[in-house]
Parts: C-alpha cells; sequence; structure tokens
C-alpha cells in the first residue's frame, strides 16, 4: 500500500491523501521472445475498465460520499468532458465501470470532511483502471470569530476569506489556495468551516476579485483595503492554526475600513483572437483576458480583475490596492489553445495610485513529445497481470523559478491547464500554453515496470566542411531542459522508457533517543564515472515522519546512497551541474552501495542516519 498525494484548488486549498491497491505488482523478470521491433511506437495495450475503491473516516466507512472520477486529458483544454459521478453506498464502497486507459483522478466530496493529507511524496495522485483507492477523510477544521469597527461595533455582510499558507508540517502550502464566499451575519460572526489542517491568514474585506469597475459585485465595503487578522495589512498577518475536527474560535478582526489605491493601465501585443469568446467580448477581440495583481513576498493572488474594452483600447483597473510590492501579469484564455500572457511587471504602491503599468500580451509556446517504448533487451519482461498502456502514463513541463521573481510561474494558470501531458495510443503528447523560461520533463504516473532512457531532441546540424560531411546533433533535454520563447513551437521531443525498472522501498532511522530532522531527503546517485551527468539516473525522495521512503522507475544498475536536508528544490540541484557534482562526492564518502537487478523490488531496506 502507498499512499497518495494531491493537492488541489477549488475555491480554496484541499490535499488529497489516497491509498493505492495495485491490482499486480511487479515481481522477478521473466525469459520472454525476441521480438523483431526495436521499439514500440504504438500502445501496446488498449483496453477499457473500472477503478473501485471505498472511503473511510476515522469513525469507520463513510456512505453518500460524491466521487468525481476525471481522466487527464491530452487536450489538456478541456480533460473534464468525459468525468464520471458515483456515490459510495453504506460502507463506503464505490466502483466506476466503463472507463478507458487513462490516468485517473479520484475526487472525493462529503460535507464538513477534509481528506487526509500526508507527505509521502513517492505515491502518484493519480489512479489506472484495475486499480483500488481507499480514501481516508478527516473532520474538516473550523475558523470563527467577529469583524468589528474601531468602536467595536459589529459589521454586517463583510467578505471574509482564508488563505492557506502552511500544511500540517509547516511546510510552506503550494499553489497558495483561497476560500472565499463567507460573509458575517447580523451580528458580525463568521464561521468558515471543512478546512483542511495547517496555518492560514484571515482577511476580512474583498480579496481576489476585480474590486470596483469592472471587477464582482459591489458591496458597501467595495475598495477598501482588505483588514488581516487580528487588524492588520498582508506583511504583518497573524497565522491561525487549524486542526482536524477542532473549532480555533475568537479570530476577531478589527476592521479598519481604510480606502485602497488604484493600479491601473493599457493591455496591447496580442490582444485579439477571432475564435475569442468571453469577458468584454461579446463577439470576437479580446475576449477572456484578465489581470492578476500577486503579492510579491508571499506569491499569493490579491486581486483580479476583467478587461474592459472601450473604442478599441484595451484598459484595466486593479482597486483597494494597500501599500506594498506586487506583480501583475496579465493573460488571454482562448478556446483555439493560442493563449497569450504578458511577462510580470513589478509594482510599489505608497500612498497614491499607479498608472500607466502597460503589460503587453505575448503568445504562449508548445512542445509536442513522443513517448517511446524500446525493447533493447528482449530478454527482460518483468511478471504483471496486464501490459501497460501509453494512455495510462502522465506527464509534466515544470517551470524552474526564475531569479528575482517570487513566482514558480510567471502566469498562475488555470486549475486544468497545468502542463501535464497525457500520450495517445500512438505515445503522441502536447503541452500547450507555455510561458516563456525553462523547463524540466519530468514523470508524474509511470507504469511501474518501466523507467525513463533518455528525453532527447534534435539539435543544430554541424556544417559539413572539407574533411568531415554534415552531421546530425541530439540536445539532452533531461540535462539541459527546454528553453522556451514567446510563441515557440518545439517538436522532436522524444521520451524513451524501458522495461525491467526497480524499486527501493524501506525507512530512515535516527541514532538512539533523536528524532528525524525535517526537510529529510535520500538520494540515489549512480556509481559509474560514465553515468556521473545523466540525471535520469539520480533519484530522490522526501522522508515521511515515520522515516518511510519509496524509489521508483530506476534503472538496473548500482548506486550509492545518501541523505541531505533540503530546503531548496531538490529537482533542481540534481540539474545544475556544480550541486550535482557536490551530491556525488558526499555520496561517495558516505559509501552506502545498492545494487539492483532488472525487476527487483527491494523493501524494508534501513539507512541508519548519522549525525
Amino acid at each position: 500500500m502507498s499512499k497518495v498525494v494531491s493537492c488541489l484548488i477549488v475555491g480554496m486549498f484541499l490535499c488529497l491523501t489516497v491509498a493505492r491497491a495495485q491490482e499486480a505488482k511487479p515481481a522477478a523478470p521473466v525469459a520472454a521472445k525476441a521480438e523483431t521491433k526495436s521499439n514500440t511506437t504504438e500502445s501496446p495495450v488498449s483496453i477499457y475498465g473500472s477503478i473501485t475503491g471505498r472511503v473511510v473516516s476515522e469513525d469507520g466507512p463513510l456512505p453518500f460520499v460524491s466521487i468525481t472520477v476525471l481522466p487527464v486529458s491530452n487536450n489538456n483544454r478541456n480533460p473534464g468532458t468525459s468525468f464520471r459521478n458515483v456515490t459510495t453506498d453504506a460502507e463506503g464502497n464505490f466502483k466506476v465501470d466503463g472507463l478507458r486507459a487513462s490516468a485517473w483522478q479520484v475526487l472525493p466530496s462529503a460535507q464538513g470532511y477534509v481528506v487526509e493529507s500526508t507527505n509521502d511524496e513517492a505515491a502518484s495522485p493519480y489512479f489506472r483502471i484495475g486499480e483500488a483507492a481507499t480514501i481516508r477523510m478527516v473532520k474538516g477544521g473550523v475558523i470563527t470569530g467577529r469583524v468589528l469597527n474601531s468602536v467595536g461595533e459589529p459589521l454586517i455582510a463583510v467578505p471574509v476569506s482564508v488563505q492557506y499558507v502552511r500544511d500540517a508540517q509547516g511546510r510552506p502550502a503550494s499553489g497558495g489556495g483561497t476560500g472565499g464566499g463567507f460573509q458575517t451575519d447580523d451580528r458580525g460572526v463568521y464561521r468558515i468551516y471543512g478546512l483542511q489542517p495547517g496555518s492560514y491568514v484571515v482577511s476580512a474585506g474583498r480579496t481576489g476579485g476585480g474590486g470596483g469597475p469592472g471587477g464582482g459585485r459591489l458591496s458597501p465595503y467595495e475598495g477598501d483595503v482588505p483588514t488581516y487578522f487580528p487588524t492588520a495589512t498582508r506583511d504583518t498577518a497573524v497565522e491561525v492554526s487549524v486542526s482536524s475536527g477542532s473549532e480555533t474560535a475568537g479570530i476577531d478582526i478589527q476592521y479598519r475600513g481604510n480606502k485602497g489605491r488604484a493600479i491601473s493601465g493599457k493591455i496591447t501585443g496580442a490582444t485579439t483572437d477571432a475564435n475569442a469568446r468571453g469577458f468584454g467580448s461579446p463577439g470576437g477581440g479580446p475576449g477572456g483576458i484578465s489581470v492578476t495583481l500577486t503579492h510579491a513576498a508571499t506569491g499569493s493572488m490579491f486581486n483580479r480583475t476583467f478587461v474592459q474594452s472601450r473604442n478599441g483600447t484595451n484598459t484595466y483597473a486593479l482597486y483597494g490596492v494597500p501599500d506594498g510590492e506586487y506583480e501583475v501579469t496579465a493573460e488571454r484564455n482562448s478556446p483555439a489553445d493560442n493563449d497569450a500572457a504578458s511577462a510580470p511587471r513589478r509594482v510599489v504602491v505608497t500612498g497614491r495610485d499607479v498608472t500607466g503599468i502597460d503589460l503587453v500580451l505575448m503568445p504562449l509556446a508548445s512542445v509536442q513529445a513522443r513517448l517511446q517504448l524500446e525493447t533493447e533487451n528482449k530478454e527482460i519482461k518483468c511478471e504483471t497481470k496486464r501490459k501497460a498502456a501509453f494512455e495510462e502514463q502522465l506527464f509534466v513541463l515544470q517551470p524552474e523559478a526564475e531569479s528575482g521573481s517570487t513566482q514558480r510561474q510567471n502566469i498562475r494558470r488555470p486549475i486544468f491547464d497545468n502542463h501535464l501531458g497525457a500520450p495517445n495510443r500512438a505515445g503522441e503528447m502536447s503541452f500547450r500554453n507555455l510561458n516563456v523560461g525553462r523547463y524540466q520533463l519530468l514523470t508524474k504516473l509511470l507504469d511501474d515496470n518501466w523507467y525513463i532512457r533518455s528525453i532527447t531532441m534534435p539539435g543544430a546540424p554541424v556544417k559539413a566542411t572539407a574533411k568531415a560531411p554534415a552531421k546530425a546533433t541530439t540536445i539532452d533535454v533531461a540535462r539541459n531542459g527546454l528553453n522556451l520563447r514567446s510563441g515557440d513551437k518545439l517538436t522532436g521531443v522524444t521520451v524513451k522508457v524501458s522495461e525491467g525498472a526497480a524499486t527501493v522501498k524501506g525507512k530512515v532511522k535516527a541514532e538512539e533517543n533523536n528524532s528525524l530532522p525535517p526537510m529529510l531527503r535520500v538520494y540515489l546517485v549512480p556509481i559509474e564515472k560514465e553515468r556521473a551527468d545523466d540525471v535520469l539516473r539520480y533519484a530522490e525522495t522526501g522522508v515521511s515522519t515515520d522515516g518511510a521512503f519509496s524509489l521508483g522507475h530506476l534503472a538496473p544498475g548500482k548506486y550509492w546512497l545518501t541523505t541531505r536536508i533540503e530546503i531548496d528544490d531538490a529537482q533542481k540541484k540534481i540539474h545544475d551541474n556544480a550541486e550535482r557534482a557536490k551530491l556525488r562526492r558526499e555520496a561517495e564518502v558516505a559509501n552506502v552501495v545498492v545494487e539492483l537487478q532488472a525487476c527487483q523490488q527491494l523493501t524494508n531496506y534501513e539507512v541508519q542516519l548519522k549525525k
């Protein structure tokens, strides 16, 4: 059994914890007849099946829970067209039949409950047909209090929002989800329920909406600067801790009611699209252009508005902005998959409106890739009950954080447009609407028996000389990443996988009378010198609070195993030449050798942590 973590923002931030039961586990390799083809260019199978599961709480099975099963589509513009809804029975069981081969998300919804979170990074938040999900839900936490004016009188119908800033383990919450839609009653009391355990900041007044002209609905508090608990700005807000099933009361906010400033400007560049329909565009034109204001220090969205077109000029204004430092970005959404976005502009508000913050929309980039299953060693076939399908695999183009920017991405893309790529039966996958920057192609879901051999694309050919003919070149995408410019349409990226992957599962044990440090990670480093710069042979994962770790999709071979406390992005350090060399030296000194055979499942492996 392995736990599964998925983080989803739907109005507010939720973290999913699911346990997966595999229908078939890989075993030792078995002999196979030689095949005539050197690689498979089409999915080995095309099948339909079901996903089963059970929803439980600390009190037992949870009946009548709504379950949504959602596929990850190769066309990530509209992945929800074939979702399914079912309800658990009296014993908390559910079954969804007639599902095609795909990577599926299983999303439960039960009033007053949230899905138990975990810090197990090795598990996947996606399921394949034939698998069973055990979903563990806990009672959500509650934050309640009053909103009062400067003389202690209750304020009625004040919007109240919470922002998830840290999980239960104290780690920064990915995405910084915001939950709104709550307001005070006639006694000035608010109550926000169904909260994931962790830390929040609570604010009174509108945040995340348009504010003023072009924004959301008007209210008596429109244009006011939000007041954060207890009576603070966002920079000085006090975090509120929430536990599962508990109520955190007395979170009273003294509402300041200060009027905020405005940030305004024009939108130029790729503003039009003949296929666009949306805000401000009843018949094409700039439809769907939105402007987002992000708090520079925290990376959380503070405000959003939609562009109004007047006499052919696209203008925007964001109201109710307190003093501080922000980033402003614009994006244009189009159903034709030719979205556009601006680079972020840094804005400092100090006591007055800021005008002339013009944003230039530039076409977004796309990447076309292809998955290939190699059969180089025809004798290696891991034992399994059914063959994997290309459509069940899942990849992600992960942007590297830009230096000097607090945001992991220039634009916070919509939830279903998150750079995921699911191959079709021929192995083809697309990544669309990508911002300018450097990306790494990583796996999100890969068959347990497969490992990645290479990720490459054609490079610029070497020109012919008097002594040598022209020569084709290949770029190592796994090592160098993909550098995307505005409007780039990259093709020819090839991901080659092979059968025979190994797995290592175990526990890290601290010295006697000591506990494991937070942010601890386990690394596997290839021993062979010729693999020193092959980033695909490096593996890393986090260690859970009980010391457990799991590493999968490993190529057969010899490795050094080592541990590190990592605060920063561990994957980024593997791709950095200097950091990778440093990691290799540390692993060589520790000299903990692990040798893995094809299809091997090494379990109960113990690692003794030393000072």
